[in-house]
């Protein structure tokens, strides 16, 4: 994050001011009434500390963490990372609750808690919990004052006016939550609810600065993190919306505009980055109430009527959802910035999707069939080429090469160069009102050379498998049968002879497929419930050029029938040419389409 350094250095150079100057009327500024400001100057040591607690006592203002968002738990969840969590964490949060300010004889309790982490907190490791924690202490100070000794108060305010301080050795990109709560909500909140003490008051212009560069730095510029961050999504919407909701009541102190642009965006792309049902993808978390909250606070803050209906497809139960158009929003998105793209065919909770990312060399996938998840996890490959094994190099990374999104699929495809001579494209393909998905690699090798390919994808914990004794097909059932899997390089029946397998092994799908110089290996999804008890077919079609039939290293054609629906697979592994298959004149590398009832064929992609 580059932040203003001058108010922080300025902050942390001050020596810890001593209990004769604490109340030096230097240190105090309105809200707080002179006559208050003055009594400080004119009593003993021992009253300037009642008379702070009288004002305390009958401010109306500030509002609470309570009053600013409604909340069954408090909206300081939000920002809890599930790796992290633990009961102290949760236990200092329980305190910015209403109902916890009601509990009597609690001075003992809070003092030892208090007192325990203060002493803890010079060797603690700054992680997000400890940010959290500063954060939830900074909410409550105005409670605390009745509830523990003066000298105890003082040395938290310095702690956390010292944490803000410090905040500023935080890189954004590396450590975005823990920067963004200590160098952001922090100083915000000690701003916020103390604004009659210079000290704190004049940390809020730093706190708009940090807030606002880090939307802008840690956002794609339409308000999607990097697909690094991706697990921080919803703990830093939580952060956002808290400090989004406590700028509201200072309106001349909002952050930038190209800061509200991007957490508007990013209301948005939360909803995107959800499962069917809420959830969170890649994420085992289920969408419970403080989640709910969570969106209802962004929608209201950032969101718009098309979000809030998007938000009711997603989430609520079928008759309750409104309906929403893929035109007014489309489900669908695709960031090369961010490493990341989300394949859905509309907004509901009944919906197909497909979340994508590719950084740092890994290539996880999760395939959601409604609320069911199918596939979750890194999709790895190893190459055998000549002989020699050439697994995935951890070093190389996934390039997009193409993506398009319209009315009728969703579809990505990625590179990897495995070695100087290969490379491997791998496509991600999925038809919106077919319901079906196809996942395929395709390995291209200069030379003419023997190569070998394997890959694995992951199931998710709660699917089964079936392999058919006859057939290559593959069922999954969670737990009654969900999606039927057809690896179209293979052939139907176990029984004829083919280049490969597929099997399952330690929760893997296996794909083995071999050839000389070029390969395709693409697994065909039947993503329809209802076409579950509907009879299957697929054949690999012959593929012609120049009135010859075309080997299957320089392209490949399939088709596939479910019940009375038909589709046409073609890949060309060499350059383009005039082809073609099953009567279809193709010049494409890609092409994907559906045959109609009148026997024509509707094109769904041709990629060119």
């Amino acid at each position: 994050m580059s932040v203003a350094t001058s108010s922080f250095a300025t902050t942390s150079e001050k020596s810890t001011p001593t209990a004769s100057n604490r109340w030096d009327a230097s240190e105090w500024q309105r809200p707080l009434p002179k006559k208050v400001i003055r009594s400080f100057a004119d009593e003993s040591l021992d009253e300037p500390w009642n008379a702070w607690l009288r004002y305390l006592s009958h401010r109306k203002c500030p509002c609470s963490l309570a009053q600013l968002l409604s909340s069954r738990q408090s909206p300081l969840i939000w920002s809890t990372v599930v790796s992290l969590r633990n009961e102290e964490t949760e236990n200092i949060i329980a305190l910015t609750q209403h109902h916890h300010y009601k509990k009597k004889n609690r001075e003992r309790e809070i003092q030892e808690r208090l007192s325990s982490w203060l002493l803890e907190a010079d060797t603690v490791a700054i992680d997000s919990s400890h940010a959290l924690e500063c954060v939830a202490w900074a909410w409550v100070m105005p409670f605390l004052a009745t509830h523990c000794r003066e000298p105890l108060w003082w040395s938290l305010l310095d702690r956390l006016i010292q944490n803000a301080a410090d905040a500023c050795q935080l890189d954004v990109t590396k450590s975005p939550l823990s920067a963004i709560l200590l160098g952001g909500e922090l100083p915000l909140v000690l701003a916020h609810v103390f604004p009659e003490r210079k000290a704190t008051a004049e940390l809020l212009g730093l706190a708009i600065t940090n807030l606002s560069e880090s939307l802008t730095e840690l956002l794609d510029g339409e308000g999607m993190l990097p697909a690094t961050h991706l697990p921080l999504l919803r703990p830093l919407l939580g952060c956002w919306t808290r400090c989004r909701a406590v700028m509201e009541t200072r309106r001349k102190f909002l952050w930038s505009n190209d800061a509200e642009d991007q957490y508007r965006w990013l209301v948005t792309q939360t909803l995107r980055m959800s499962r069917p049902g809420g959830a969170m993808i890649f994420n085992g978390m289920t969408f419970g109430r403080s989640a709910r909250d969570l969106f209802r606070a962004a929608l209201q803050l950032g969101g718009n009527d098309i979000d809030a209906a998007a938000a009711d497809c997603l989430f609520a139960s079928p008759k309750d959802g409104e309906t929403i158009t893929n035109e007014e929003l489309s489900p669908a998105y695709h960031s090369e910035w961010s490493a990341l793209a989300i394949l859905r065919n509309r907004w509901s909770r009944k919906a197909r999707q497909l979340a994508i990312t590719y950084a740092d060399g890994q290539n996880r996938i999760e395939l959601c069939q409604g609320p069911s998840v199918i596939l979750s996890g890194n999709w790895s490959f190893e190459i055998t080429h000549n002989g020699q094994m050439r697994p995935q190099d951890a070093t190389a990374e996934w390039d997009e090469i193409a993506f398009e999104s319209d009315e009728d699929v969703d579809y990505l495809e990625l590179e990897m160069e495995v070695t100087p001579q290969i490379r491997i494209q791998r496509s991600f393909l999925l038809a919106r009102r077919d319901q079906i998905l196809i996942l395929a690699d395709a390995v291209l090798c200069e030379k003419a050379d023997p190569i070998e390919y394997r890959s694995h994808l992951p199931l998710a914990d709660e699917m089964t498998t079936h392999l058919e004794a006859d057939t290559c097909e593959l069922t999954l059932k969670s737990p009654q049968p969900c999606t039927r899997i057809l690896p179209l390089w293979l052939p139907e029946w176990r029984s004829a002879n083919g280049h490969g397998k597929l099997d399952v092994q330690q929760r893997h799908i296996l794909m083995e497929h071999s050839g000389v110089g070029r390969l395709f290996a693409p697994l065909f999804f039947d993503l329809s419930r209802k076409r579950n008890s509907r009879p299957l077919t697929w054949r690999q079609l012959a593929v012609g050029q120049m009135r010859q039939n075309v080997s299957d290293n320089q392209a490949v054609g399939f088709r596939v029938q479910i019940g009375q629906e038909q589709w046409l697979l073609y890949r060309s592994l060499t350059e383009a040419a005039n082809r073609t298959v099953l009567g279809q004149n193709l010049m494409g590398e890609l092409h994907v389409s559906r045959f109609l009832k009148t026997g024509e064929v509707e094109e769904l992609i041709e990629v060119q």
